[in-house]
């Protein structure tokens, strides 16, 4: 049996947080190779399994077989006692005679231990009254623990822009190796263009195995390359979500994620297109499911609210699609109080404060270019969120950190309060004064507002103040 050295236990907030040491040292990666014709496993399958489309009780194990066959999975308490079956059906009929395969487990318990088998059993002949089946092929054993989506924590890890550097993928994953986390997500641009399905298992899907994916659950967030190449439109008979589309919600412990797919960064009308790109009618399409999923109580509810995707709304090159996504999704960020928005695309790897434009964080994973590669770290409980950006060689380029009531937004009447660069912005039709005190109740500073806007410098960065301004009190991170 394959043994995944997997610790489950949940620390407490500080032993937790040493996720996010620099890790060990690893040698500069050059790109790999790709021979899309490498792809066989193991006799009867093409990869291993790997988990996503995680919810509360239920998980899904996807794999590819090398013919088309009638599939299951096998699982139970021990590598023993695997008495359960899987099977993948649709309007009273199975799944069968295709190569991927997708079997949902429902009913799991968190927190629970589940080990399994992927069996494939080859189609020879599908008739009407004739059935032909190949003998019955094994995957090894697996096993998985159920995650606590109910936990008070949850811990992250996102890479972006590799571009089909599979070798990178499993160094930056492995800077993680014996530290704790929830799931993995691909946040865009990990492949070069969507050209096949051996593609996808070479540069994506096997190496995901190999690091991770047998036994802690994978998303996959769409970027513009995968939306370019004959494949593109077969990307999600691999990857699963729970809205079948290429965006999607889940609340995982404090965190409120949201998945948003950032399409192509021409204009549709682009020749290079041949009229079959219809990326701002679909992005007009999420930002009406986004404001419903932060108008949500599960929105509400969250200490946190993280959004993901392949494009930044700021701090990167001027294209349509990035213009665009700006556009539609950072007035509604900015209304509902989105704490950090995950992105990638233009490689300026850094953690942007809120500022005039963007009144949330702003983490940028970097690209494949040698020096440049980078996997991006959360923990958060329901009382602070930690993020890191950890360069290829371990190298710590950018943090952030903060707790929940230095997020909290306080608001009444038509005052504002904000930080803009290295100055809180108090925006007040009050003639009042305008207080500011330590987090520990100090007064520090009394202004006269001058006008509408009244600027406060000369603060200290990275530090908690409670700001006063007419009616409205505001626990500020600068």
């Amino acid at each position: 049996m394959k043994q995944h050295p997997i610790n489950h236990s949940r620390r407490k907030w500080l032993k937790q947080t040493s996720l996010f040491c620099a890790g060990a040292m690893i040698l500069p990666v050059t790109a790999k190779e790709h021979k899309h014709s490498k792809t066989t496993v193991t006799d009867g399958f093409s990869t291993e399994p790997f988990l996503q489309n995680v919810t509360a009780n239920s998980i899904t194990i996807t794999w590819i077989c090398n013919t088309n066959s009638y599939c299951w999975v096998e699982y139970g308490s021990s590598a023993t006692l695997m008495g359960a079956k899987g099977i993948a059906k649709s309007g009273g009929l199975a799944l069968a005679n295709r190569k991927i395969n997708k079997v949902t487990l429902k009913s799991l318990f968190p927190g629970k231990q589940y080990f399994f088998r992927i069996v494939s059993k080859p189609i020879l002949k599908l008739a009407a009254y004739d059935k032909i089946y190949g003998a019955e092929k094994y995957s090894e054993t697996y096993s998985f623990v159920m995650p606590d989506m109910d936990n008070s924590t949850v811990t992250a890890l996102f890479l972006n822009d590799l571009k089909s550097n599979s070798e990178s993928l499993k160094k930056l994953i492995s800077l993680n190796s014996g530290q704790n986390y929830d799931f993995v997500c691909l946040n865009g641009n990990m492949i070069n263009n969507a050209e096949s399905e051996s593609q996808l298992i070479n540069d994506i899907i096997s190496p995901c195995c190999t690091a991770f994916a047998t036994h802690i659950p994978l998303f996959y967030n769409r970027g513009n390359l995968e939306t370019r190449g004959p494949w593109a439109r077969n990307f999600y008979d691999y990857f699963e979500t729970t809205t079948h589309e290429a965006y999607f919600s889940l609340r995982w412990g404090p965190v409120f994620f949201i998945f948003l797919d950032s399409g192509e960064d021409k204009d549709d009308s682009d020749s290079s297109y041949a009229e079959l790109s219809y990326f701002d009618e679909y992005r007009e399409q999420q930002s009406r499911w986004l404001e419903e999923q932060l108008q949500s109580d599960t929105a509400k509810d969250a200490s946190f609210r993280i959004v993901i995707m392949n494009y930044p709304t700021h701090h990167a090159d001027t294209c349509h699609g990035v213009e665009h996504c700006n556009q539609l999704f950072t007035p509604l960020m900015n209304r509902y109080h989105v704490n950090v928005l995950i992105a990638g695309y233009s490689g300026n790897s850094h953690i942007y404060t809120p500022d005039d434009n963007h009144k949330y964080s702003i983490a940028i994973g970097g690209n494949a270019d040698e020096g440049n590669r980078t996997i991006i770290q959360i923990a958060a409980n329901k009382d602070k969120i930690s993020l890191k950006i950890i360069g290829e060689n371990g190298e710590l380029k950018s943090s952030y950190d903060a707790d929940v009531d230095a997020l909290e937004n306080i608001k009444s009447g038509t005052n504002d309060i904000y930080v803009s660069g290295d100055k809180i912005c108090v925006n007040t039709t009050s003639t009042d004064a305008i207080r500011v005190f330590s987090a520990n109740g100090i007064l520090l500073r009394t202004i006269t507002p001058d006008s509408n806007i009244t600027y406060i410098s000369g603060l200290e960065k990275q530090t908690i103040y409670i700001v006063k301004a007419g009616k409205t009190t505001k626990k500020i991170l600068l």
